[in-house]
């Protein structure tokens, strides 16, 4: 069985373009030919999911290519790849001097790599449920997201992520047959939906939500309000998921850039989720939709 959602949002609250390992300095420094993904897996995993989280990457990389980039937020680094570590979650962290205290985020730099942080319980690595591979695409998807706006300097949890968790969804149920993953961040109660829509603008912050969460529901939905206005199902994913963060929507500009990319104030979409609360399912995606058709 899955965790529960609000759980499984939860651990990604951390991400962060801050690094105590780079400077500034090295902005003048040339891009590499070509992004990379570098592995430091530990020991605590078994074999199977060391393999899982090279070949799921590898499989991710083959949808939503990433090349060498310059983030353009004040620290101005070239990013060149991405330093993988992961473990089996225990009594210490094995990459504590390294990474810091990390858990499961994309969060600061090493030798001009972004840092994925991947810490896996033992009832999520041993256990039948999908977490364990759509956590791979979620961390994934946030460096699609730092790529596109070069340096993701945007702080709000709906949008970045809700999109990310609507990614992991997707990915399992595309390549593990589980369809249910998705639905199951539709399936609240007439009474939560409610309550998290009078609250509609705590999920612009980062923080324990009260409510649950339902910023799946609220990127699929604004997906549904897209095609209402003559977008084709694939322009509007891509929209959502690539041209709002090659804006560079930044905390001073979010609702700006939002709506420049959908035509759409902020607050008319937070009113117009009420047309989709008493039937969240109305809003899931075509059956044969699938990652391919927002990024190819």
């Amino acid at each position: 069985m899955k965790k529960s959602l609000l759980l499984l949002i939860i651990p990604f609250f951390i991400i962060s373009c801050s690094s105590e390992t780079d400077d500034s300095s090295e902005a003048s420094e040339e891009l590499a030919l070509k992004f990379e993904f570098n592995y430091e897996l530990h020991s605590s995993l078994n074999s199977y999911y060391k393999d899982s989280i090279k070949s799921i990457i590898g499989r991710l990389e083959k949808i939503m290519p990433i090349e060498p980039y310059k983030e353009t937020n004040s620290l101005k680094l070239p990013v060149n790849g991405v330093s993988v570590y992961s473990w089996k979650k225990g009594d210490t962290k094995p990459y504590l001097s390294l990474i810091g205290d990390t858990d499961q985020c994309i969060c600061g730099f090493i030798n001009k790599n972004l840092v994925m942080s991947i810490q896996i319980s033992e009832n999520d690595l041993s256990g039948d449920n999908n977490f364990k591979y759509a956590l791979l695409a979620h961390e994934y998807f946030h460096v699609f997201q730092h790529y596109n706006s070069k340096g993701l300097d945007l702080k709000n949890f709906w949008l970045v992520e809700g999109q990310a968790a609507t990614i992991e969804s997707l990915f399992v149920k595309e390549n593990y047959s589980d369809s249910n993953y998705l639905k199951n961040f539709l399936n609240k109660d007439a009474i939560s939906f409610d309550k998290a829509l009078k609250k509609i603008t705590d999920y612009e912050g980062y923080g324990e939500l009260e409510n649950g969460d339902i910023t799946v529901f609220m990127i699929l939905s604004l997906s549904k309000i897209l095609q209402l206005e003559g977008h084709s199902e694939e322009k509007s994913f891509k929209m959502i998921f690539i041209d709002y963060w090659k804006s560079d929507p930044q905390n001073s500009n979010w609702k700006i850039k939002f709506k420049e990319t959908f035509s759409l104030d902020v607050t008319q979409f937070y009113e117009k989720l009420n047309n989709y609360k008493d039937d969240p399912e109305s809003v899931l995606p075509s059956i044969n939709f699938k990652l391919n058709n927002i990024f190819n």
